[in-house]
Parts: structure tokens; sequence; C-alpha cells
């Protein structure tokens, strides 16, 4: 299934999928670095994993996520896929071989807990790599009226930021495009 197919999908069944800008600004990031392996949290319906996969020099994706019904979506969606492995877990209680490591890490799911999620995968990142984290600003939800959900969600994500930026253990770069983007670095 192409790219564009899998976004009609996303879109008729209300699936959040990568806009755009932040889909070409990583995959520029992608080709700039010459990566190879991508580990992606949160699949959806594997939109972003398909379109990563299209770039020139990727080998391999793995691709976790731990809600069943978007896991099926996604395994068949991209069953003819070679380069994606998709896995039906909670990426919290997932465990990856500590020889294991990728280019890119890229975390796109639910915004509960993500600094466990940085914590426990940055260690998988190779040191030339990065870890980039989708939806840290959560733009569509300004100047709206939210609901008690959508405030509780927008208080996450900010608490998440500050955590991010007090952080010295990694560089961290913060890009404005889309609904945010975190980008973060092995210090050297």
């Amino acid at each position: 299934m192409t790219c564009q197919e899998l976004k009609e999908n996303c879109i008729q069944d209300k699936i959040p999928y990568l806009n755009n800008d932040t889909l070409a600004f990583i995959k520029k990031l992608i080709i700039d670095n010459k990566y190879h392996t991508i580990l992606e949290i949160g699949t959806a319906y594997g939109y972003s994993a398909q379109c990563f996969s299209e770039v020139d020099g990727i080998d391999k994706i793995l691709t976790i996520e731990k809600d069943s019904t978007r896991y099926k979506k996604a395994c068949a969606f991209l069953s003819n896929n070679k380069k994606i492995s998709i896995v039906n877990e909670d990426a919290h209680a997932y465990n990856l071989d500590s020889s294991q490591a990728f280019d890119l890490i890229f975390i796109d799911g639910a915004k509960s807990h993500q600094e466990l999620l940085v914590n426990k995968y940055l260690p998988l990142l190779k040191n030339n790599g990065k870890m980039v984290i989708d939806n840290i600003f959560l733009k569509k939800f300004n100047n709206k009226t939210l609901s008690k959900n959508q405030k509780k969600l927008v208080e996450k994500v900010n608490i998440f930021r500050e955590w991010l930026v007090s952080q010295t253990s990694f560089s961290l770069k913060i890009v404005d495009i889309g609904d945010g983007l975190a980008i973060i670095s092995k210090l050297e």
C-alpha cells in the first residue's frame, strides 16, 4: 500500500497521522544522516513507517503499537513491506535486546509517561542517531475550549516538555514544525 492510500485510510477512520511538513522534516533528517534503522513507538495504521521505508537506504523499521485493532490494520496494510516489523505490545512493557541499536527512534504514541520511554529507549540509540518526539506543543488545542481530558493532555505534554528542557544527560533541540518536535542526541 502506498503512503497516499494509507493516509486516506487514516483520514477515513479518523486515525492520527504525521502531517506533511513533519514527515518531510524527518525524511530529510534520515537522508542527511544516511540512517538505515528506525524504531518507532506508536504505529497506528503504519503511515509514517511506510513513508519512512520508502526513503533510500532504510533497511529496517521496528514499530510498536499497543492497540490491537490498530496493530491488525497496520499488519494488513503493511503485509507486503519486508522492511517493517510490527509488534503488538505496550512500549513501556516491551523489551528489546540491549545489543540492538537504531539510527532513529521516533516516539509518536500516547502522551503518558513519555519521560519513561525516553529513558528506556535512549540507550538503544546509536551514537550519531536522533530520537524524535512528535506533538511537543499540541498546537491543535490552541485557542479552543478544551474538555477536561484535553486539558489534562495539554498539561502532561507541557510537563514533559519542561522535563526535557531540564535534562543534562542528552542534547535537545525543539523544532517548531507541525505540532512541534523534540530532537534528542546523545552527548559525545
